[in-house]
C-alpha cells in the first residue's frame, strides 16, 4: 500500500515539475515582421546613407563663330574640377594662367569640391581677370564664389568680387542675389553677379552660385566666371 502512495506522489511531483517548466519559457512575439526585424528590431526607420554631389569651374565660356553662314561653337573650360562621386571625398583643380584668344586672359585658376561629414562644398576662383567684348572690356582682380549644401541645412552661398570694372569705369557690387548691369554699345548685354539656382527634390538639396556671368548675343558669348556647385542627399 505505502509503494503504491509513494509511486503516485512520485508521478505527480514529475508532471507537476514539467509542467512548470513549460510555463518559464517566454515565446517570441508573434506580430513582430520580418521587415521590422530589418528596420531594427523596433519597426523604427532604416538609417539614411548620405549622398554629395558637386563640382566647380573657374571659366566657362562659350563663343560663337558665324563664318560664311557656318556656325562654330567654341567651348572652352579652364580650372574644371570633375564631378564629385556619390561617396563624397575632394576633388581639386588649378591652372597657372588662362586665355581664349581674342577674347579672355586670367591669372591664376583654382576649383575644388568637397563631401563629407554630411555636408557638401564647392568653390571657384580666378584671377587677374580682362574680358573684350566688342567695344566693351570687363576686368577684375579677383572673383570667388562658394556654395554649399548640408542635411538640415539651407543650402548657401558667398561671392567675393575684387576691383571689378567696366570699360576703366568701377562697377559697384551690392552683393544683390542676380545683380545686373548692361552692357553699353550691346544688343542686349549684361553681366549678372552673384547668380543663383537650386532645386530640391525627395531629400536632395543642391544650389549652383556662379560670380559673374556674361550675356552678349551680339557678341555670341556665353561667359561664366567662378560657378561653383553643391549638392548633398540626406
Amino acid at each position: 500500500m505505502r509503494r503504491s502512495i509513494f509511486r503516485i506522489c512520485l508521478v505527480v511531483l514529475v508532471v507537476a515539475t514539467f509542467s512548470a517548466c513549460e510555463k518559464a519559457e517566454v515565446p517570441a512575439p508573434e506580430n513582430q515582421s520580418i521587415t521590422e526585424l530589418k528596420k531594427g528590431g523596433n519597426g523604427g526607420p532604416a538609417p539614411t546613407v548620405t549622398t554629395y554631389s558637386g563640382r566647380a569651374i573657374a571659366i566657362d565660356a562659350t563663343i560663337w563663330t558665324n563664318l560664311n553662314g557656318t556656325v562654330t561653337n567654341v567651348g572652352a573650360v579652364l580650372g574644371m574640377s570633375i564631378m564629385m562621386p556619390m561617396a563624397g571625398g575632394t576633388i581639386t583643380a588649378s591652372e597657372p594662367s588662362g586665355t581664349i584668344p581674342g577674347v579672355l586672359t586670367s591669372g591664376a585658376l583654382f576649383a575644388s569640391t568637397s563631401g563629407q561629414n554630411n555636408t557638401s562644398i564647392s568653390e571657384a576662383s580666378a584671377t587677374s581677370l580682362s574680358i573684350t567684348l566688342g567695344t566693351n572690356i570687363i576686368t577684375a582682380d579677383y572673383i570667388k564664389t562658394t556654395a554649399t549644401t548640408g542635411c538640415g541645412a539651407v543650402p548657401s552661398g558667398t561671392v567675393q568680387i575684387t576691383n571689378l570694372k567696366l570699360n576703366g569705369m568701377p562697377i559697384t557690387v551690392t552683393g544683390a542675389v542676380s545683380q545686373a548691369v548692361f552692357l553699353p554699345n550691346s544688343n542686349g548685354g549684361m553681366i549678372i553677379l552673384n547668380e543663383r539656382s537650386g532645386t530640391k527634390k525627395r531629400g536632395f538639396y543642391s544650389i549652383t552660385v556662379t560670380g559673374m556671368h556674361i550675356i552678349a548675343p551680339d557678341q555670341q558669348a556665353d561667359i561664366k566666371i567662378a560657378d561653383a556647385l553643391a549638392g548633398t542627399g540626406c
